[in-house]
């Protein structure tokens, strides 16, 4: 609302979509505000129209009386603010419609194209008419040049009953699945049909759209766009949602997700201060999801096999311990070793691991489909789990019955000694087999380790027997350690050989090319 000193008037302004426009305009505008936006539409330009009401001072001061009293109303104030801005919004005049090229950001399209090969549903939830939204996403790689175009608009339901409406829709629902099985259609709907099908088929649609490569939702408000969020959840299992918008209007979808994403632009910082991760443009979507998604889900499931392993092979050591020395409750390893073990001597070889890099990251861009892998699940699951379970039981076995056997008086301090200190060697060449690349990190972190456990030996005498580790002992404590971890590595190398995965393949054609 603007004050124009020329006339003494308020003149009231307001823009929006022509859908929205045409309620509250004077009605001989209709037909032509319908028809303009339409042409432009079709261009791929984003349609605005703009009208004015010209109301005196007197009236002004009545509604904006009324309109400070919804403001500070303690009930119901959403809903009486918006009945008050309704008495304005009626036969207003029209003043023009516009129409806004939306220029794409630099490599939108292969951006999107990466995302769809690295195996995500790309759904596109848009305010712009179906025609624009058409020819944007063209333009922006989500209709790939062999996907054809299903279109379902409110046009197609004028005049009928909202049974009849919610019959047809189920029909154009099933004549989708009928068409999706011979050739790969996009899908298309508008913001009403949308809302119909949300409102009285939400599982016939969210089923329907699951089988698309692609969807584009038109005319979406924000509550629509959150809503097809939080409900999509339900239909993925154990996927995940990622929403990534750049105004206020995408907030709403941005919270939604499991992971919010926020594009810094032209339209403020709204959507970049509520989401997760904050982005300047749209192609660094590929390096934020395909690189460091891919690097963080595939070391923190390494780290978390190795915490697991961790816990469970100095609890089967002392399991050997009780079960030899008939069931006796005396810890092999007292508090002090024990909080050394899981928290000094260990921990900075497992974070080394975050930062090892299996495939370069020009690789990872180049070929998204090294993500896809990771959908698979080999990383973290039960049969993951019972191999890393084996292996702390063998390691554990190995280490124990080799301490007794190496050293056959069974004094208890030197078995303390010999089977912690194999435990030691055992954890960091663990690490090693895993480890692609050597980082500095990682030769500092084996050196310090070294470093604190050799001056934990010479400081703290009580809790371990110096006396003995001779270079021979040393010897036969190194063998231990790799009597325990040589047939897995052994074993990781022929797999290697005989069966490469993606990764090894790639690498190798890498040195070839080299």
């Amino acid at each position: 609302i603007l004050k124009n000193k020329a006339h003494g008037h308020i003149i009231y302004y307001l823009k929006g979509a022509e859908n929205v426009m045409l309620k509250f305009v004077k009605h001989e505008y209709v037909s032509y505000i319908a028809e303009n936006a339409e042409n432009l539409a079709v261009k791929g330009l984003r349609t605005l129209v703009l009208s004015q009401k010209i109301i005196s001072q007197e009236d002004f001061d009545k509604w904006n009386q009324e309109y400070n009293e919804a403001l500070t109303s303690m009930e119901n104030r959403k809903e009486k603010i918006t009945n008050v801005i309704s008495k304005l919004e009626n036969n207003m005049d029209f003043l023009c419609v516009t129409g806004v090229e939306d220029l794409l950001q630099d490599e939108v399209a292969s951006t999107i194209d990466n995302l769809r090969n690295a195996g995500m549903k790309i759904w596109m939830l848009t305010g712009d008419k179906v025609e624009t939204a058409t020819c944007i996403s063209i333009s922006a790689g989500i209709k790939a040049k062999n996907h054809k175009i299903f279109t379902i608009k409110n046009d197609e339901f004028n005049g009928m009953t909202l049974g009849d409406s919610v019959f047809k829709l189920k029909q154009r629902f099933n004549e989708y699945k009928q068409k999706i099985e011979i050739d790969p259609y996009i899908f298309i709907i508008d913001g009403d049909t949308l809302d119909l099908a949300l409102k009285h088929c939400e599982d016939e649609f969210f089923t329907t759209a699951m089988q698309a490569p692609s969807v584009v939702c038109c005319r979406c408000s924000p509550t629509q766009k959150r809503i097809i969020v939080k409900t999509i959840k339900k239909f993925i299992g154990d996927g995940r949602t990622a929403a990534v918008g750049d105004g206020g209007n995408d907030v709403a979808m941005i919270q939604e997700a499991d992971v919010g994403i926020g594009i810094v632009g032209k339209e403020g910082l709204q959507a970049s201060l509520a989401a997760d991760y904050s982005i300047k443009e749209f192609k660094s979507l590929s390096t934020l999801l395909l690189w460091w998604g891919r690097v963080s889900y595939k070391n923190t499931a390494t780290m978390s096999n190795f915490i697991v392993h961790r816990g469970m092979i100095i609890s089967f050591n002392q399991f050997i311990f009780s079960l030899v020395f008939y069931y006796n409750p005396v810890p092999l390893y007292n508090g002090f070793l024990c909080f050394g073990y899981s928290t000094i001597f260990t921990s900075m070889p497992s974070i080394s691991v975050l930062l090892d890099r299996d495939v370069s990251k020009d690789n990872v861009l180049r070929f998204p489909t090294l993500y896809k892998i990771l959908l698979m699940g080999r990383e973290l699951n039960f049969k993951n789990f019972l191999f890393w379970l084996f292996k702390s039981i063998y390691q554990s076995g190995v280490i124990m019955f080799c301490s007794f056997f190496f050293f056959s008086d069974n004094i208890f301090l030197k078995i303390v000694t010999v089977s912690f200190t194999a435990l030691i060697y055992l954890e960091i060449l663990n690490v090693y087999m895993e480890i692609n690349k050597f980082h500095w990190f990682m030769v500092f972190a084996l050196t310090i380790t070294f470093t604190v456990y050799t001056l934990t030996m010479v400081f703290l005498r009580s809790y371990l027997d110096v006396s003995i580790l001779d270079l021979k002992t040393l010897l036969l404590i190194g063998i231990v350690a790799i009597a325990a971890w040589a047939p897995f590595f052994i074993a990781s190398k022929l797999k290697k050989c005989l069966f490469p995965e993606t990764i090894e393949k790639l690498n190798q054609i890498q040195i070839n090319d080299k």
